[in-house]
Protein backbone atom coordinates (compact mmCIF):
# COMPACT_ATOMS: atom_id res chain seq x y z
CA UNK A 1 0.00 0.00 0.00
CA UNK A 2 1.43 3.26 -1.11
CA UNK A 3 2.75 5.86 2.25
CA UNK A 4 1.75 8.32 -0.04
CA UNK A 5 0.64 9.25 -3.69
CA UNK A 6 1.32 12.72 -5.92
CA UNK A 7 -0.08 13.63 -9.46
CA UNK A 8 2.23 15.38 -11.60
CA UNK A 9 0.22 17.14 -14.93
CA UNK A 10 0.93 19.47 -17.32
CA UNK A 11 -2.15 21.16 -18.92
CA UNK A 12 -2.81 22.54 -22.51
CA UNK A 13 -6.06 24.88 -22.56
CA UNK A 14 -7.02 23.72 -19.08
CA UNK A 15 -6.70 19.54 -20.48
CA UNK A 16 -4.30 16.91 -19.45
CA UNK A 17 -2.01 16.54 -22.11
CA UNK A 18 1.14 14.61 -20.12
CA UNK A 19 1.26 13.37 -16.38
CA UNK A 20 2.02 10.85 -14.49
CA UNK A 21 1.85 9.39 -10.69
CA UNK A 22 4.76 8.28 -8.12
CA UNK A 23 3.64 6.59 -5.32
CA UNK A 24 5.78 6.56 -2.33
CA UNK A 25 5.84 2.61 -0.99
CA UNK A 26 7.73 1.60 2.18
CA UNK A 27 10.16 -0.35 -0.91
CA UNK A 28 10.66 2.75 -2.51
CA UNK A 29 8.69 4.69 -5.20
CA UNK A 30 7.03 4.01 -8.17
CA UNK A 31 6.55 5.72 -10.90
CA UNK A 32 4.05 5.35 -13.72
CA UNK A 33 1.96 7.64 -16.76
CA UNK A 34 -1.43 8.67 -15.99
CA UNK A 35 -2.39 8.02 -20.10
CA UNK A 36 -5.12 5.01 -20.07
CA UNK A 37 -3.64 1.95 -21.49
CA UNK A 38 0.15 2.10 -20.12
CA UNK A 39 1.03 -0.96 -18.41
CA UNK A 40 4.36 -0.05 -17.06
CA UNK A 41 5.88 1.12 -14.15
CA UNK A 42 9.16 2.44 -12.82
CA UNK A 43 10.22 0.93 -9.58
CA UNK A 44 13.01 2.77 -7.85
CA UNK A 45 14.07 1.57 -4.51
CA UNK A 46 17.39 1.23 -2.14
CA UNK A 47 18.76 -2.12 -0.47
CA UNK A 48 22.06 -3.50 0.44
CA UNK A 49 23.78 0.12 0.36
CA UNK A 50 22.89 0.84 -3.34
CA UNK A 51 20.24 2.26 -5.48
CA UNK A 52 18.45 -0.20 -7.36
CA UNK A 53 15.39 0.66 -10.91
CA UNK A 54 13.35 -2.07 -12.95
CA UNK A 55 11.01 -1.47 -15.11
CA UNK A 56 7.90 -3.81 -14.32
CA UNK A 57 5.87 -5.22 -17.23
CA UNK A 58 2.37 -5.39 -15.63
CA UNK A 59 0.58 -7.92 -18.38
CA UNK A 60 3.09 -10.05 -17.63
CA UNK A 61 2.70 -12.39 -13.66
CA UNK A 62 5.64 -12.63 -11.52
CA UNK A 63 8.23 -14.98 -12.18
CA UNK A 64 7.64 -14.78 -15.70
CA UNK A 65 10.64 -14.00 -17.85
CA UNK A 66 9.56 -10.51 -18.95
CA UNK A 67 8.09 -9.33 -15.86
CA UNK A 68 11.37 -7.18 -15.12
CA UNK A 69 13.29 -5.75 -17.08
CA UNK A 70 16.11 -3.06 -17.20
CA UNK A 71 17.28 -4.09 -14.04
CA UNK A 72 20.54 -1.51 -12.80
CA UNK A 73 22.04 -0.69 -9.14
CA UNK A 74 24.86 1.59 -8.45
CA UNK A 75 25.91 3.30 -5.25
CA UNK A 76 25.03 6.91 -4.37
CA UNK A 77 28.64 7.79 -4.13
CA UNK A 78 28.29 6.92 -7.75
CA UNK A 79 25.10 8.62 -8.15
CA UNK A 80 25.93 12.23 -6.84
CA UNK A 81 29.20 12.87 -8.13
CA UNK A 82 27.77 14.29 -11.30
CA UNK A 83 25.72 16.56 -9.23
CA UNK A 84 29.01 17.59 -7.16
CA UNK A 85 30.83 17.81 -10.32
CA UNK A 86 28.27 20.49 -12.05
CA UNK A 87 28.70 22.96 -9.02
CA UNK A 88 32.55 22.51 -9.59
CA UNK A 89 35.13 25.45 -10.59
CA UNK A 90 36.63 24.09 -13.90
CA UNK A 91 40.01 24.24 -12.05
CA UNK A 92 39.04 22.56 -8.83
CA UNK A 93 36.69 19.04 -9.70
CA UNK A 94 35.17 17.58 -6.17
CA UNK A 95 37.41 14.29 -5.35
CA UNK A 96 36.29 10.72 -5.82
CA UNK A 97 34.28 9.14 -3.18
CA UNK A 98 33.91 5.32 -2.62
CA UNK A 99 32.02 5.55 0.46
CA UNK A 100 30.56 8.51 2.17
CA UNK A 101 31.23 6.18 5.29
CA UNK A 102 35.04 6.27 5.00
CA UNK A 103 36.03 9.39 7.08
CA UNK A 104 39.80 10.01 5.08
CA UNK A 105 37.19 10.39 2.09
CA UNK A 106 34.62 12.64 3.35
CA UNK A 107 36.95 15.02 5.00
CA UNK A 108 38.58 15.78 1.40
CA UNK A 109 35.00 16.31 0.46
CA UNK A 110 34.56 18.11 3.32
CA UNK A 111 37.49 20.80 2.52
CA UNK A 112 36.37 20.75 -0.95
CA UNK A 113 33.32 22.37 0.23
CA UNK A 114 34.74 24.27 1.95
CA UNK A 115 36.95 25.80 -0.65
CA UNK A 116 34.22 26.22 -3.32
CA UNK A 117 31.40 27.30 -0.88
CA UNK A 118 32.38 30.80 -0.75
CA UNK A 119 32.05 31.15 -4.60
CA UNK A 120 28.78 29.60 -4.71
CA UNK A 121 26.87 30.53 -1.59
CA UNK A 122 27.17 34.40 0.02
CA UNK A 123 25.03 37.13 1.46
CA UNK A 124 22.99 39.18 -0.86
CA UNK A 125 24.61 42.30 -2.39
CA UNK A 126 23.73 44.86 -4.77
CA UNK A 127 24.92 43.29 -7.63
CA UNK A 128 22.63 43.15 -10.41
CA UNK A 129 20.68 40.15 -11.72
CA UNK A 130 17.95 39.10 -14.42
CA UNK A 131 14.51 38.49 -13.68
CA UNK A 132 13.12 36.27 -16.21
CA UNK A 133 9.54 38.12 -17.86
CA UNK A 134 6.37 36.36 -18.24
CA UNK A 135 4.63 32.52 -18.17
CA UNK A 136 8.56 31.35 -18.61
CA UNK A 137 9.27 33.21 -15.23
CA UNK A 138 6.19 31.47 -13.32
CA UNK A 139 7.69 28.31 -14.72
CA UNK A 140 10.93 29.08 -13.26
CA UNK A 141 9.61 29.93 -9.64
CA UNK A 142 7.39 26.88 -9.68
CA UNK A 143 9.96 24.57 -10.22
CA UNK A 144 11.85 25.76 -6.75
CA UNK A 145 8.71 25.91 -4.93
CA UNK A 146 5.61 23.41 -5.16
CA UNK A 147 7.30 20.56 -6.71
CA UNK A 148 8.87 19.79 -3.44
CA UNK A 149 6.03 19.92 -1.08
CA UNK A 150 5.03 16.93 0.66
CA UNK A 151 1.53 15.27 -0.44
CA UNK A 152 0.54 17.92 -3.35
CA UNK A 153 -0.03 17.66 -6.53
CA UNK A 154 1.59 19.60 -9.29
CA UNK A 155 -0.68 20.96 -12.44
CA UNK A 156 1.02 23.28 -14.95
CA UNK A 157 -0.90 24.33 -17.86
CA UNK A 158 1.33 24.89 -20.96
CA UNK A 159 -0.70 27.70 -23.01
CA UNK A 160 0.98 30.78 -21.70
CA UNK A 161 4.47 29.23 -21.78
CA UNK A 162 3.87 27.78 -24.84
CA UNK A 163 2.98 31.85 -26.35
CA UNK A 164 5.75 32.83 -25.27
CA UNK A 165 8.29 30.41 -26.03
CA UNK A 166 7.66 31.07 -29.35
CA UNK A 167 8.65 34.52 -29.38
CA UNK A 168 11.79 34.31 -27.32
CA UNK A 169 14.06 33.83 -30.49
CA UNK A 170 12.54 37.73 -31.10
CA UNK A 171 13.19 39.33 -27.77
CA UNK A 172 16.09 41.07 -26.74
CA UNK A 173 16.89 40.74 -23.29
CA UNK A 174 15.02 44.49 -21.97
CA UNK A 175 12.08 41.97 -23.42
CA UNK A 176 12.26 38.75 -21.70
CA UNK A 177 14.36 40.63 -18.20
CA UNK A 178 14.22 43.00 -15.62
CA UNK A 179 17.26 44.03 -13.78
CA UNK A 180 17.05 43.98 -10.08
CA UNK A 181 19.46 43.51 -7.35
CA UNK A 182 20.63 40.39 -5.25
CA UNK A 183 19.14 42.03 -2.36
CA UNK A 184 15.47 42.65 -3.54
CA UNK A 185 15.12 38.62 -4.09
CA UNK A 186 12.72 37.45 -1.73
CA UNK A 187 11.77 34.11 0.01
CA UNK A 188 8.04 35.15 -0.42
CA UNK A 189 8.25 36.69 -3.93
CA UNK A 190 10.37 36.29 -6.58
CA UNK A 191 13.42 34.34 -5.65
CA UNK A 192 15.01 32.62 -8.78
CA UNK A 193 17.03 35.51 -10.82
CA UNK A 194 19.90 34.95 -13.72
CA UNK A 195 23.49 36.70 -13.70
CA UNK A 196 23.48 39.13 -16.23
CA UNK A 197 25.97 36.63 -18.52
CA UNK A 198 22.94 34.14 -17.85
CA UNK A 199 25.29 31.14 -16.86
CA UNK A 200 24.29 31.27 -13.53
CA UNK A 201 21.07 30.61 -11.63
CA UNK A 202 20.82 33.64 -8.14
CA UNK A 203 18.64 31.59 -5.74
CA UNK A 204 17.61 33.22 -2.56
CA UNK A 205 17.82 31.55 1.09
CA UNK A 206 17.63 32.66 4.14
CA UNK A 207 19.85 35.04 4.58
CA UNK A 208 21.85 34.46 1.58
CA UNK A 209 22.23 33.19 -2.41
CA UNK A 210 23.24 30.57 -4.22
CA UNK A 211 24.66 30.80 -7.72
CA UNK A 212 24.13 27.57 -9.76
CA UNK A 213 25.70 26.94 -12.68
CA UNK A 214 22.35 25.50 -14.46
CA UNK A 215 23.89 24.39 -17.93
CA UNK A 216 25.90 22.06 -15.84
CA UNK A 217 22.94 21.05 -13.48
CA UNK A 218 20.70 20.23 -16.47
CA UNK A 219 23.95 18.04 -17.84
CA UNK A 220 24.16 16.39 -14.50
CA UNK A 221 20.45 15.91 -14.19
CA UNK A 222 20.07 14.26 -17.46
CA UNK A 223 22.89 11.38 -16.50
CA UNK A 224 21.06 11.01 -13.05
CA UNK A 225 17.77 10.46 -15.24
CA UNK A 226 19.15 8.12 -17.66
CA UNK A 227 21.00 6.22 -14.44
CA UNK A 228 17.75 5.74 -12.41
CA UNK A 229 15.85 4.40 -15.79
CA UNK A 230 13.48 7.18 -17.05
CA UNK A 231 15.26 7.22 -20.94
CA UNK A 232 15.24 3.63 -20.83
CA UNK A 233 11.28 2.96 -19.43
CA UNK A 234 9.96 5.77 -21.93
CA UNK A 235 11.47 3.82 -24.52
CA UNK A 236 9.76 0.86 -23.27
CA UNK A 237 6.43 2.97 -23.60
CA UNK A 238 6.63 4.33 -27.09
CA UNK A 239 7.32 0.79 -28.19
CA UNK A 240 4.44 -0.70 -26.39
CA UNK A 241 2.66 1.59 -28.84
CA UNK A 242 0.98 4.15 -26.25
CA UNK A 243 1.00 7.06 -27.77
CA UNK A 244 2.29 9.34 -23.69
CA UNK A 245 0.64 12.63 -25.13
CA UNK A 246 -2.40 13.63 -25.56
CA UNK A 247 -3.20 16.35 -27.90
CA UNK A 248 -6.02 18.22 -29.73
CA UNK A 249 -9.09 16.93 -30.97
CA UNK A 250 -9.64 14.19 -28.49
CA UNK A 251 -6.50 12.23 -30.31
CA UNK A 252 -3.68 10.80 -29.12
CA UNK A 253 -0.57 10.68 -30.93
CA UNK A 254 3.66 10.87 -30.23
CA UNK A 255 5.41 14.04 -30.78
CA UNK A 256 9.27 13.70 -31.51
CA UNK A 257 10.31 17.15 -30.55
CA UNK A 258 8.85 20.55 -30.84
CA UNK A 259 8.07 22.42 -33.88
CA UNK A 260 10.07 25.53 -34.29
CA UNK A 261 10.13 27.96 -37.00
CA UNK A 262 12.99 29.07 -39.05
CA UNK A 263 12.98 32.58 -37.57
CA UNK A 264 16.18 34.25 -37.30
CA UNK A 265 17.61 35.96 -33.62
CA UNK A 266 18.68 39.64 -33.45
CA UNK A 267 23.06 38.98 -32.67
CA UNK A 268 23.22 41.08 -30.08
CA UNK A 269 20.31 39.85 -28.17
CA UNK A 270 20.82 37.25 -25.15
CA UNK A 271 18.94 34.47 -24.74
CA UNK A 272 18.62 31.26 -22.68
CA UNK A 273 20.36 27.95 -23.90
CA UNK A 274 18.20 24.77 -24.00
Amino acid sequence: MAKSERRFSLLLQGRVVFGFVMKELSSGIILKPTTKGIAHHLHIYASDGKIHRIVTHERYKEGHVRRHTQHRSFTMEEFTYPFFRALAPDDDPPPRVKSFTDEKQMARLTEWFVRIGPKMIHPPTNRPVLLLKGSLGDVLERSFKEPFGADVDWNLDLSDYMAQYETVDDLDEDDAFVRVKETDLRMDGRRVAFSEDLSKLVVVAEGFVMELPWRNLERAADLQFKALGFEGFLRTIRRSGVPLVALEGGKTRQRRGPGRSARKRPRNSKRLGR
